[in-house]
């Protein structure tokens, strides 16, 4: 059983000295022995976060990370938190460093945000490929990519992103197994007219393995093309769409899950990182009609599964935001049960409908 989604692997290793109690190093604290071992490691590459510790911890610093990246006189932005257990503290660092590395923004289905960076890979290392050929691709190398990758690999640390999942066709057997009480529930038709002025982004999610690479190819040749002609800073050119890509790979699923032909409404929620907790803040966002104010973050936990969420309202529609109904093959509800709360709530002229699907078990 593994304890992390994917892989993790540690790529290099510098340590503190080490010496015996009152010895040489009697006169230095934890936070003298760290500084140069953390300047050595960032001298190679900046991390995106750092986690530390101590064996015996100084009560005297709050959050010693914190302390040593400051004193080794390294970028402030980067975030550090403490970790203490005693012998076992650099094993569980490890630990709580590689758990937000493999977990797709923490609570979200790591598996899916696996499959959407392995496209950009392998959209990428065709790219290059393609780089030796094509003119209009001349300069193109991995130095690009990188790029790219550093708003793709760190984003669960800055961005943490909320999705409701729509299906096209509301009568799917495996959808009524899955997601409708066994066959007992309801399939809700809203009007799309709904969706699109609510302050979220709605992906029209593609399965097609060819139409999801060649899609990744042009959106990161036009990033490219847009660089090279405006020059420049990257961040400045076309940072902003290198943090749209990192979500827009949310819009591909593999295609072994086609028949849900699932559309997305996503939703981003930005991540704080400080010295006593992490939390997750909803700015807002902005529809066809006007800004929305930001809202309330709750959690709720599904059997060992914990998820963040807000509670978007639907628009006033005239006649109410639904438009159809469907009764799953196993609902023994009469029309009635249905028609009362619908108009109660501003639902009026609903179409009812009776799932056509065979049901066995």
């Amino acid at each position: 059983m593994h304890r992390f989604p994917h892989p993790v692997f540690v790529a290099a290793g510098l340590r503190t000295p080490f010496g015996r109690g009152g010895g040489a190093l009697a006169n230095y604290d934890a936070i003298s022995l760290s500084v140069p071992v953390v300047q050595t490691m960032a001298a190679h590459a900046e991390p995106d976060l750092v986690v530390w510790g101590s064996v015996i911890p100084n009560l005297g610093w709050s959050n010693i990370a914190r302390e040593i990246w400051l004193d080794a006189k390294l970028n402030p932005n980067v975030p550090a938190f403490s970790v203490v257990l005693a012998c076992s503290t650099s094993m569980t660092a490890s630990f709580a460093a590689a758990g937000m590395l493999s977990d797709a923004n923490m609570m979200n289905d790591a598996a899916e945000g696996r499959y959407g960076y392995a496209l950009f890979e392998q959209a990428a290392g065709a790219l290059l490929e393609m780089a030796q050929e094509k003119p209009q691709l001349e300069g193109l190398s991995t130095d690009f990519f990188d790029k790219v990758d550093a708003y793709l690999s760190p984003k669960q640390l800055h961005s943490h992103p909320v999705i409701a999942c729509f299906s096209k066709d509301p009568d799917v057997l495996g959808q009524w197994r899955a997601y409708g009480q066994n066959g007992e529930g309801w399939a809700i038709g809203f009007d799309g007219a709904a969706l699109a002025v609510m302050p979220v982004t709605l992906l029209d999610v593609v399965y097609d393995p060819d139409q999801q690479l060649a899609e990744i190819r042009n959106f990161l040749v036009a990033m490219y093309m847009t660089w090279r002609t405006l020059g420049g800073a990257f961040e400045e050119a076309v940072g902003r769409d290198a943090a749209l890509l990192s979500s827009l790979l949310l819009a591909y699923k593999h295609p072994s899950f086609r028949e849900e032909q699932e559309v997305r409404a996503l939703h981003e929620l930005r991540v704080d990182i400080a010295e006593d907790g992490w939390l997750l803040v909803d700015e807002g966002g902005s529809s066809e009609e006007a800004e929305a104010a930001g809202l309330p973050v709750r959690f709720r936990a599904v059997d060992s599964s914990v998820t963040a969420n807000v509670d978007i309202a639907l628009p006033a529609l005239e006649k109410g935001a639904i438009r159809e109904l469907w009764f799953g093959p196993r609902n023994v509800n009469g029309s009635g049960n249905a028609i009362y709360p619908l108009t109660q709530y501003g639902h009026r002229g609903v179409v009812l409908h009776r799932s056509t699907s065979s049901y066995r078990g």
